[in-house]
């Protein structure tokens, strides 16, 4: 009797340890890793979309590096897109972690007093060097702002004009992703892109990203890129 006693007891607690798991796993947030999991795996972009859509809990990344390399990696633009309008429906609260977690702007500037778009390019501006042995391999440079009371479409659409006015070439825009991507040409007949792009942070905060990386050689001062991604940004974000 005793013996029964424990046994149900026992097979009482595995599955209270069931549901509680199947609970966890339920809770999980869904990430950029599920999601190319499941472009792996073969299933169809509508499907994902569906995921993404439906899932109780998210923890995407679409910040523009991310946005970029999710690309690269097979992700469908539809895809991408149903990531950065599920990354826009965040809580006020959430998205304020967000904005927190990967912005250098001050944490304790109030509720849409931010700074300037230049002032923000300047202070979030940064250069990343890759080496080879002794030698600089690759430069890759980035910055963002983050302004409210601007339209995304709007300002994909002035954007591609602002890149175009700044003498690149083959202006390209994905209006549904938010991504930009331009030309211009360099010294030995090569090319450098610079990639921008636009995304709802909240409802009401828009986020403009500038990418640019240097490889085979090219070579150009901070300074100057410095100079031409906030001439680029505050144009963009011209009212």
């Amino acid at each position: 009797m005793k013996h029964a006693v424990r046994t149900a007891m026992f097979v009482s607690a595995c599955l209270l340890l069931g549901v509680a798991s199947a609970a966890a796993q339920s809770a999980k947030a869904l990430t950029n890793e599920d999601i190319l999991v499941l472009v792996k795996v073969g299933l169809a972009d509508e499907v994902i979309i569906a995921k993404i859509q439906q899932a109780p809990e998210e923890a995407l990344d679409v910040s523009t590096e991310t946005v970029l390399n999710l690309s690269k990696a097979g992700v469908g633009q539809g895809v991408i897109k149903a990531m950065v309008e599920r990354a826009a429906k965040r809580s006020p609260e959430r998205s304020t972690q967000t904005v927190a977690a990967t912005s250098s702007v001050d944490a304790s500037t109030k509720e849409g007093s931010r700074p300037p778009a230049s002032e923000q390019c300047t202070t979030n501006f940064t250069e990343e060097v890759t080496h080879k042995g002794m030698l600089i391999k690759d430069k890759t440079y980035k910055t963002f702002a983050e302004v409210r009371g601007f339209n995304r479409l709007k300002t994909i659409d002035k954007s591609a004009q602002v890149l175009a006015l700044h003498g690149f070439k083959s202006v390209t825009a994905n209006r549904d992703a938010g991504v930009l991507t331009a030309i211009q040409p360099a010294a030995n007949h090569k090319e450098v892109s610079i990639n921008m792009v636009v995304s709802d942070v909240s409802p009401t905060l828009l986020r403009v990203e500038l990418t640019l990386a240097l490889t085979g050689g090219l070579t150009t001062s901070a300074a100057a890129v410095k100079k031409e991604f906030c001439s680029i940004t505050s144009e963009s974000l011209q009212p």
